[in-house]
């Protein structure tokens, strides 16, 4: 265990001689303890960790708090660390976050639903111009667009994407601090309103997994139970988080059961039986809110499915169709497969094409201001928006396509019935052609449109592809077979809801997509077709391509285990660790010079290195990242700090040095000057010390350095140039050429050489160390 002082209070002699230069006291558990004994020790740390964790509570709390308050504070404490007072905790925190992302979910959409109101009123409002209308609709996307990017841009760039994929990664133990922040929670429903309030074919339900997420995080902060010191970080954030993906996807679809399973497919390679009631629970609490609220605010008339239909019932389809559904999965598997092409493809072109990617980073509002005036002004309805029903938006072209009408030779009942079928007709008075432009045009829309760098879901657009495929389908059936199959009249509507469920499922490699359609519209009568069709469609996308979430962990290289070394895998269970982790590592130790620090950075591409106590017992004490090696290795080799060493080395002469010149050295202190420096230095004695150090190699060229070498090199010569005016303001050295101007640059480069310099003083003045429990 490493316990960092303080160095701020001040320590007897006793204690001293535990704390070396690291500032951590070094206990080294092995060969200290026996079994029994070690694990007392542990309960005992713990437990001063925990008392002191509560003294500092206490102290901030007395400050803030009044004498009623803090007694209830005090009481709570204790209740909360009783077993019936975690059991309150954990229902008051399902009850919470299911009542709080119902909310954010109906807020949003009402937000939504008057963006799309207020776009359909421009256009009656410039009726006598189409040029006006075109200008106005185009704008209109790429405002909100523009108002997406740059939110999410400037309040937290994690806020990007889908938020499954990161989600998914965080359940299965890799914690991701950055994403569950109150910034990336602010980012994503700002951007996610604004995404969706420009009209662009996306969905909300990823990034309300990553809301829903965020949510339990930040109130299980305010809980004491969740921050136990005996449970593992990561069990407790996937304690956390997985029942707030079943909340993210309930209070999408209103669909709990769905939500349930979806989140333990999509994102939980292992899930907790524990975890089962508490998703369902807090699915179920998420969806009654979201559907009271749509009562309360006079959205809805009663509680019912948020896209009801009313398909048939006593027949819904004969023995004899499900073939035809067995062919409709296999169909959207492969529907499903182009759709993450697609996207994949996208994405991997702007990533590789080194110079399109820097244009994009520099100019990022380029390419999803042209993706919306690409998608918007196919949109346009009085344009080419009248042959594929382009003004509408995923749900509502959702609840159109699941009409029990079929559209190629009924006569509509009702006047909503006629507006339906001159929609989806269109001016060539084909709905076999409008329903097919319109799944030819969406599916590469929606692709596209979320590779943008904003708040995005694929679902929604998934399940509208599928309808609009199986509604494509449906309806050409009907016109091969006016008379039906085997005397039984064949629904279009009942096969666009198999179609959805089975592309949705080819898209994300899940099978409750299933139940999600179900809770989603009410209807129960097609279930065994969908379930064949959503089996055949993920036997078909498992074949040939990950999942689209898998695709972008990929893409986004998050540290998740290769999905392909599973128990299913020929000869798994010969599949060592050692196999994929790298081997060839190298780490620092207390005795390396900065010239070893030196060749790391520059022959070696670690994120972090590890820091061990020597090369022999190679004990892990800690890891510094590459970005503080780099920086706190450039401020120890500016013209100051070389002064400062060589000053050290000659402090053993007769006389003292002028106190003008110690004070300009970095980390000098006044009260230091008579210890650090009892006797003089001379710059004559500087430039004698130099002389007889030339022996020395140089600093290392950075010529035959690696590729990444080359970058820092870049990077540290623009923060030099940037630092030069304040180090010639603030360096008195400059201001004194009797001490410095006898020393010539090539000398003084020379005899300050990195292999020259111990790495403990490195260590010593660095903060950035990453210390672990032993």
């Amino acid at each position: 265990m490493a316990d960092i002082g303080d160095t701020n209070v001040e320590v007897d002699d006793e204690y001293a001689k535990k704390i070396n230069f690291l500032e951590y006291e070094e206990t080294l558990l092995y060969g200290r303890h026996s079994r029994h004994g070690l694990g007392k020790f542990a309960l005992q740390e713990a437990s001063k960790f925990r008392q002191k964790q509560r003294c500092r509570a206490v102290h901030v709390k007395e400050t803030s708090l009044t004498k009623f308050q803090r007694i209830v504070f005090d009481k709570w404490n204790r209740i909360s660390q009783t077993t019936l007072g975690r059991s309150l905790e954990d229902w008051m925190f399902l009850t919470i976050l299911g009542v709080a992302v119902a909310i954010f979910s109906f807020v949003i959409d009402l937000v939504i639903n008057r963006c799309h109101i207020g776009r359909s009123w421009m256009l009656e409002i410039l009726n006598f111009s189409v040029a006006l209308q075109f200008v106005g609709w185009v704008a209109f996307y790429v405002a909100f667009v523009c108002v997406a990017v740059g939110l999410t841009h400037i309040i937290a760039p994690t806020a990007i994407g889908s938020g499954i994929p990161e989600m998914k990664t965080m359940i299965r133990g890799v914690v991701m601090p950055e994403y569950l922040t109150i910034r990336t929670l602010i980012a994503k429903v700002v951007g996610l309103t604004a995404s969706l309030g420009s009209g662009l074919p996306v969905g909300k339900e990823g990034p309300f997994v990553h809301i829903a997420g965020i949510s339990a995080a930040i109130i299980a902060k305010f809980l004491p139970s969740f921050r136990s010191d005996f449970e593992n970080q990561e069990v407790r954030m996937a304690n956390i988080l997985a029942p707030a993906c079943a909340v993210g996807v309930a209070c999408t679809f209103a669909a709990p059961v769905g939500g349930l399973l979806f989140s333990i497919e999509a994102t939980a390679t292992y899930f907790a039986v524990r975890n089962y009631w508490r998703g369902f629970y807090a699915a179920a609490i998420g969806t009654i809110a979201f559907r009271l609220l749509a009562i309360w605010f006079h959205e809805e008339e009663t509680l019912t499915a948020l896209e009801r239909t009313f398909l048939p019932q006593d027949v819904p389809f004969h023995p004899n169709e499900m073939l035809m559904f067995a062919l409709l999965g296999i169909l959207s598997g492969f529907g499903g497969i182009v759709f993450i092409t697609i996207h994949k493809r996208t994405v991997l072109f702007i990533r590789q094409q080194m110079k399109v990617k820097n244009f994009l980073q520099k100019n990022r509002f380029i390419y999803p201001s042209l993706v919306a005036l690409l998608v918007g002004g196919f949109l346009f309805p009085p344009g080419v928006g009248q042959f594929m029903a382009g003004e509408l938006t995923n749900p509502e072209a959702l609840k159109e396509l699941f009409n029990n009408l079929t559209w190629s030779k009924q006569s509509p009942v009702t006047f909503e019935d006629v507006h339906l079928l001159e929609r989806w007709s269109g001016p060539i008075h084909s709905v076999i052609l409008t329903t097919g432009l319109f799944f030819i045009m969406r599916l590469w829309m929606s692709a596209i449109s979320t590779t943008c760098p904003f708040p995005s879901g694929m679902i929604v657009p998934a399940f509208t592809l599928g309808a609009a495929f199986g509604r494509l389908y449906g309806e050409t059936l009907g016109i091969l077979f006016p008379n039906g199959i085997s005397g039984a009249q064949i629904v279009p509507g009942g096969y666009a809801l198999v179609g959805s469920a089975a592309f949705a499922g080819a898209v994300t490699h899940t099978y409750s997509t299933v139940v999600i359609v179900f809770e989603l519209t009410g209807q129960i009568g097609h279930v065994l077709p969908c379930v064949i069709a959503v089996v055949i469609s993920n036997l078909v996308s498992r074949s040939l391509t990950p999942s689209v979430y898998d695709a972008i962990i990929q893409i986004k290289h998050l540290p998740y285990l290769p999905p392909s070394i599973t128990s299913e895998t020929v000869n798994a269970h010969q599949v060592f660790a050692e196999d994929f982790m790298v081997s060839d590592l190298h780490c620092l130790t207390l005795e390396s010079k900065y010239f070893e620090v030196e060749q790391i950075l520059n022959n070696f591409s670690f994120k972090a290195v590890p820091l061990v106590n020597n090369r022999e017992q190679m004990i892990f004490l800690g890891s510094v990242y590459r970005q503080d090696l780099s920086q706190l290795l450039e401020d120890q080799f500016t013209t100051d700090s070389k002064l400062f060493y060589m000053a050290k080395r000659l402090h053993h002469r007769s006389s003292k040095i002028p106190r003008a010149f110690s004070n300009s050295l970095p980390g000098i202190e006044a009260d230091d000057h008579e210890s650090l420096f009892p006797t003089s230095v001379s710059a004559k004695d500087l430039e004698t010390e130099a002389k007889s150090q030339e022996h020395l190699p140089t600093q290392v060229s950075f010529s035959s350095a690696s590729e990444v070498g080359k970058q820092d090199h870049e990077q540290k010569l623009k923060r030099q140039k940037s630092k030069k005016k304040f180090l010639v303001k603030q360096s008195s050295i400059a201001e004194m050429p009797s001490y410095s101007s006898s020393l010539s640059d090539k000398s003084f480069k020379r005899s300050l050489s990195l292999k020259s310099f111990p790495v403990n003083s490195f260590f010593r003045f660095t903060s950035n160390l990453r210390f672990m429990t032993i």
